[in-house]
């Protein structure tokens, strides 16, 4: 921000799209978050603000291109972890990310999106749909302001901030080099 007047804006911009702006003193500023080197200072979140301090709060990532196996198993954990009340984090990615965030609303859970990219900036069109309805059974959340683009930085940022909130991660396949041993 370069000036009070950017602040309005994005203010503005915030409350007209209902992103709520979360900081590490406010009362839904997820608890295990502040425990970590370099928390975010600012959360952009659409959606349920109170689901994001769940007791049990458990990270499923994984392949993007995993086998029916691997999608089964996942449906199958993030299920069981979901009737037990857990809140089920992950990226938003497509393959098992999708998986884990599906199942959990299938299995009347809540679950946590955080994204790459800031609200508003139309990464990974194919799960919009999945976006929309994860703000109805949690929370879609960033860092990044409204609009902010991939980098290939900003995916490690949102590993930290998936592996900071939870209390345990769990993986469902991975490639020997990918984002899933960087968030484990």
């Amino acid at each position: 921000l370069k000036s009070p007047e950017d602040f309005a804006e994005r203010a503005e911009f915030c409350q007209k799209h209902n992103l709520h702006i979360i900081t590490p003193d406010s009362e839904y500023y997820p608890d295990n978050l502040r425990d970590i080197n370099n928390y975010p200072v600012v959360l952009y979140v659409r959606g349920d603000c109170t689901c994001l301090n769940n007791e049990i709060t458990i990270a499923v990532i994984g392949s993007r291109t995993p086998c029916l196996y691997g999608e089964n198993a996942a449906k199958s954990i993030v299920g069981t972890l979901s009737e037990k009340g857990a809140l089920i984090v992950s990226g938003g990615a497509l393959g098992i990310d999708s998986v884990a965030h599906k199942s959990a609303i299938d299995h009347g859970g809540k679950t946590v999106l955080v994204m790459g990219c800031g609200h508003g900036y139309d990464y990974l069109k194919e799960n919009a749909d999945l976006r929309k309805n994860v703000t109805l059974h949690g929370a879609c959340i960033s860092e990044y302001p409204p609009f902010t683009g991939v980098t290939p930085e900003t995916f490690p940022d949102r590993n930290r901030i998936i592996s900071g909130m939870s209390k345990a991660v769990v993986i469902v396949e991975a490639a020997d080099r990918s984002g899933t041993f960087n968030t484990a």
